[in-house]
């Protein structure tokens, strides 16, 4: 809606007028770490409860479905970040479970195809552990992760459309960044 702002805080989802500059809390369950509206118009926030796609002509939210063991997975992961990539998946950075890819067939959030990322220090393929809190795509198509005590992870989405899911682990240690 013109002149309307959707406002996630630690206090819930807000809507908000830029005219009036009035605002409304629309709830105040949930912790809005995120917002982001996908380039087929739905709106999704990562929050501490989980994934939800909010609807602005009803002001309503749901959790996204996924069969029982995801759905488990991602209402109980603090989710921190939230990314679509150039090809339209999205990736979502937790607060300890690691990483997840969302692909919604035909942009419907019913249909979802979906990859859990979660750490493993004992395999440099893996994901580092830690919180996830920015991740971008560059002009390459690579996936830049920005993890918490972790440095930043690399995966390459050509290769992932490949079925590579090796991650590669660029800056580990802050001070090897100004070496």
């Amino acid at each position: 809606r013109p002149n309307i702002l959707l406002l996630g805080s630690a206090d819930g989802l807000y809507l908000y007028n830029t005219v009036s500059h009035r605002s409304r809390q629309l709830y105040s369950d949930f912790y809005v770490e995120k917002i982001l509206k996908d380039t087929n118009g739905n709106i999704w926030m990562a929050t501490h409860k989980g994934l939800m796609l909010f609807d602005p002509v009803d002001n309503t939210r749901r959790y996204v479905n996924l069969d029982s063991s995801q759905h488990h997975t991602l209402r109980n992961a603090g989710l921190k970040s939230i990314f679509q990539d150039s090809r339209g998946g999205l990736w979502i950075g937790t607060m300890s479970q690691g990483l997840f890819y969302l692909n919604c067939a035909d942009g419907n959030p019913n249909n979802v195809r979906f990859i859990s990322f979660k750490p493993d220090p004992s395999d440099p393929t893996r994901i580092t552990p830690g919180v996830i809190y920015a991740i971008a795509e560059d002009e390459d198509h690579n996936l830049w992760i920005a993890i918490e005590n972790g440095g930043i992870n690399m995966l390459n989405l050509a290769a992932f459309d490949r079925g590579n899911y090796s991650f590669t682990k660029v800056v580990s240690n802050p001070s090897d960044f100004l070496s």
